[in-house]
């Protein structure tokens, strides 16, 4: 589900200045009235170069960044993809040099200690004044150092449980039990091979410790002894596996042909699911979503390296950050952008609605991501897990 007129309303609104709230329709770059998009791309026709990001793959398209290419026309923009964010901390302290780079806000911290990020200048961003209250207090607790930002939100989502209704119904599973993530591991004949999981120690292992009884306040940084209380619980649940899931669509085929009956999901499985008729929830759990906010730092050096394209990318941010670019965000990704005038412009509002991205009401009930400092041990429990066959 990726609309073709998101891009058409871009196109437009690019030329075209159309007043929406006293804020220009998504390519006004963020900025209030006054300031002619055609303008500043005058002002910036100049620079020349290549901003060289480091992302996520999908994350590329043009959609997303449409108002920096208004901005910046002669600048061109590479791509360079990792698979985890592991990945790339490894390579950026290994001495490659991108000057855009996409973590979680969750593990700023351990890339900030590790020396590879710079600080963002919140000044040359004005699509921050239009980010939700609740994420720009996110910056301020947990990626926020010595008085420095180092971070920008710009995709955010939860991690859940998604499960066929009817089939645990079928199966006799008492409805008081459905929305718990002990439904994911707690064993039970009835559930045998019929769970998938991700194949991801970082999405798992929080989920199994709050299944293990690990205090909610506890699971970002675990003793050994509630590691092995988590430990015990996906030992526990691995009779139920059916498969681990490398992406959301094996989620949605397995979901759709009764193979499996419950996965962890970030969500992009569930508005398909549902236009095609299964009686698929995408769960609130009792004990709460964990939900995850991303975004983008600025690569060390950058600044001193070359002014211009540190300029450039914050542009490239901002742009990211445009409502036009945000409700494209959630139409087609069904990830929650962080403008608040996003959900005005979005194409399908029931998809937002199904997925909570109108606002961040639900981050205070939520369980938010945050940095674990024993990672690398989830990492060994869960490599160890998935090698015992």
């Amino acid at each position: 589900m990726r609309p073709i007129s998101r891009q058409i309303i871009g196109f437009i609104a690019a030329v075209i200045i159309v007043g929406v709230g006293g804020y220009y329709l998504g390519h006004g770059l963020g900025y209030k009235q006054g300031h002619d998009s055609l303008i500043l791309k005058r002002a910036y026709a100049n620079v020349t170069g290549t901003l060289h990001v480091f992302e996520w793959s999908e994350y590329e398209v043009p959609e997303l960044w449409d108002t920096f290419k208004i901005m910046y026309p002669n600048v061109k923009v590479k791509f360079t993809f990792f698979v985890d964010e592991s990945e790339a901390l490894t390579k950026l302290k290994a001495g490659f040099k991108p000057d855009i780079v996409h973590p979680c806000g969750s593990s700023v911290r351990r890339w900030y200690d590790a020396g590879v990020i710079e600080p963002v200048n919140i000044s040359l961003i004005p699509n921050w004044d239009d980010m939700f209250d609740d994420l720009k207090e996110y910056c301020e607790n947990y990626t926020k150092f010595n008085g420095e930002h180092y971070f920008v939100p710009a995709d955010w989502g939860y991690s859940t449980i998604l499960y066929r209704r009817d089939l645990l119904e079928d199966l006799e599973i008492p409805e008081e039990e459905w929305d718990s993530y002990n439904l994911l591991f707690d064993y039970r004949e009835e559930l045998e091979g019929k769970i998938a999981l991700m194949d991801s120690a970082v999405e798992v292992t929080p989920m199994a410790a709050i299944a293990a009884g690990v205090p909610i306040d506890h699971i970002w940084d675990m003793s050994e002894t509630e590691m092995d209380m988590t430990r015990d619980k996906l030992d526990e649940g691995k009779p139920l596996v059916y498969a681990y899931w490398e992406t959301e669509a094996d989620v949605a085929s397995w979901m759709a042909e009764g193979a499996i009956v419950a996965a962890n999901v970030w969500g992009e499985s569930t508005p398909g699911l549902l236009e095609e008729g299964y009686d698929v929830v995408l769960s609130e759990p009792e004990q709460g979503r964990l939900l995850w906010v991303c975004g983008f730092s600025i690569v060390e050096g950058l600044k001193d390296r070359n002014p211009e394209l540190y300029e450039a990318a914050h542009a490239y941010i901002n742009a990211w950050l445009d409502p036009v670019a945000g409700a494209w965000l959630i139409d087609s990704y069904w990830y929650g952008s962080p403008n608040s005038k996003a959900p005005a412009l979005v194409e399908y509002p029931e998809t937002m609605e199904i997925l909570g991205f109108g606002s961040t009401e639900v981050i205070s009930r939520s369980i938010l991501w945050e940095y674990t400092p024993n990672e690398e041990d989830w990492v060994s429990m869960w490599n160890d897990y998935r090698a015992a066959g």
